[in-house]
């Protein structure tokens, strides 16, 4: 990589964060979490790491101008749903009894409609995550997602890795995965469905195709209808049919 391209970026960087001007306190205890030396992604050039840098300094930015960040949860506030998974103390309890009407519902099916759905299981894939694991998941993650937006970005001015296609990743990346901290899912109020359906695994994935055979599940549909009775409703600004958030039910 010559040495033009890497001032380049850095140039961009600078840009960017001088653009964003980042007021005091915005990290406040995330600093921990998010600062650069602990960001790691082996193989990577200094060009792309740099620009890794910059897309996750502009997301935590935007985070922190339309939500307050929030810290690890203390264990004495969580509650065991199933398995490993956890969630603030009410929403476990809400979403032990979803599960359990969900099955309910399921186990009831005529013969016929049970061998026509085949669906094997209905779970929880992901529930609560500390900020540092958030962290972990948006470092595993960005990798991915710059193989996905290549063609996007060398299409932006400035190239893939230009103070446009830096905001285009943020964009991008946004849509998809929350900034360590402001998450639903950091704060122990938000789960991930799971089910398998037809032979087909429907996980947190967010390709085309599997948020279209989400949508078409039975245990989307079974959610849709009944999920709000346990005080679980979906996200709609994200596409995200297996991520549903807990808010108190007021009846």
């Amino acid at each position: 990589m010559s040495m033009n391209v890497l001032t380049s970026t850095l140039a961009v960087s600078a840009l960017l964060m001088s653009q964003l001007v980042l007021p005091p306190g915005v990290y406040g205890h995330a600093e921990t979490v998010r600062s650069e030396p602990r960001m790691d992604w082996r193989g990577a050039s200094p060009v792309q790491k740099q620009f890794m840098h910059s897309v996750y300094q502009g997301h935590v930015y935007r985070s922190a101008q339309r939500g307050t960040f929030v810290g690890d949860v203390a264990s004495s506030r969580l509650a065991r749903i199933e398995k490993q998974h956890q969630a603030q103390i009410e929403a476990a309890k809400a979403c032990q009894e979803l599960l359990k009407a969900a099955r309910a519902d399921l186990a009831q099916q005529k013969p016929e409609q049970a061998i026509q759905l085949d669906i094997e299981y209905v779970s929880i894939i992901s529930a609560y995550r500390s900020a540092s694991q958030q962290f972990f998941k948006w470092q595993t993650n960005f990798p991915s997602y710059y193989r996905q937006t290549r063609p996007q970005r060398s299409a932006v001015p400035g190239g893939e890795h230009g103070t446009a296609a830096v905001q285009f990743m943020i964009q991008y990346i946004g849509r998809r995965l929350a900034a360590p901290g402001y998450s639903l899912h950091n704060s122990g109020l938000a789960v991930d469905f799971g089910t398998k359906e037809g032979g087909r695994n429907l996980t947190p994935d967010t390709s085309s195709a599997n948020v279209r055979h989400w949508r078409g599940s039975w245990l989307f549909h079974w959610l849709s209808a009944n999920a709000s009775r346990f005080g679980y409703y979906q996200n709609t600004s994200i596409d995200e049919p297996w991520h549903w958030e807990y808010e108190k039910v007021t009846r």
